[in-house]
């Protein structure tokens, strides 16, 4: 790629080995700069994040028996909850959140039936929801909003709710497949900025899960309910250059990062 000049003189030849090196490095650092960083992500369609629950902290049922469970499964990225024997049936009967869609895709409310956070009210009719010991009412895992199981059919438009400026669509998000046959797996390839949404500018949230007396893991766990999952860098698995590259995706907008650390 770069021919190695010939050498007369042994002061010619320390200039040009000098410049041959710069020359090099310049290109090889230009070369890197343009080069697209890997941001992996996880493939929803093999099931859900799950994390172990020792002892729930209120009231919970399981999403697939609807049994009350005292321990069990929790997914951190939809909400929905599962005992022990049921999560492999969960992830055959629920989708989880999607991280990307077809960009002309109609964004409609994703439900979650059951284990509303305490004191919820119905979007629809302004009464409690969730109220009754039973796995009742619904949940939109993506605006948060809450519903009667008979209320909720009366509006299926999803807008992403208070903190739709701070969310990137499933709807703007491309992927595709990266890495060598046989350790293949999907990364974020395009963004596109929504249409829909006015004053734009997702967050983009780096935390170490050991972090701030090991409460990294809880503040990852709390945002991927919050947000699209993508827009969660946990720092013990990607490197913070990966997480930028949303950035970069992104050039003519604004992002906003949150790091979280202690």
């Amino acid at each position: 790629m770069f021919p190695i000049p010939e050498l007369s003189s042994e002061p010619l030849q320390v200039f040009l080995w000098i410049a041959y090196i710069f020359a090099v490095t310049v290109v090889v650092t230009v070369l890197r700069s343009r080069r697209k960083l890997d941001l992996p992500v996880r493939d929803v369609t093999k099931g859900h994040r799950w994390y172990v629950v020792e002892i729930f902290p209120r009231p919970t049922f399981c999403s697939v028996c609807e049994e009350h469970i005292m321990e069990g499964a929790h997914c951190d990225s939809c909400g929905i909850c599962a005992d022990e024997e049921c999560v492999h049936a969960a992830d055959k009967l629920f989708p989880c959140k999607r991280l990307s869609l077809p960009s002309h895709t109609r964004m409609d409310h994703v439900w979650a039936r059951g284990n509303l956070p305490l004191c919820s009210v119905c979007f629809i009719c302004g009464a409690q929801c969730g109220t009754n010991p039973a796995l009742c009412d619904r949940r939109c895992i993506w605006c948060q909003r809450t519903a009667h199981d008979c209320c909720a059919v009366e509006d299926k438009r999803c807008d992403f709710g208070p903190y739709r400026s701070m969310i990137i669509p499933p709807y703007s998000v491309g992927l595709q497949l990266a890495g060598i046959r046989g350790r293949r797996h999907l990364s974020v390839s395009k963004l596109y900025p929504p249409i829909r949404i006015s004053n734009w500018s997702p967050l983009i949230v780096f935390a170490n899960p050991s972090s701030g007396n090991n409460m990294g893991e809880h503040l990852l766990r709390e945002f991927r309910e919050v947000l699209n999952p993508i827009q969660v860098i946990d720092l013990h698995s990607l490197s913070p250059a990966a997480g930028l590259e949303l950035c970069r995706l992104l050039p003519t907008y604004k992002c906003r990062l949150l790091v979280c650390g202690g």
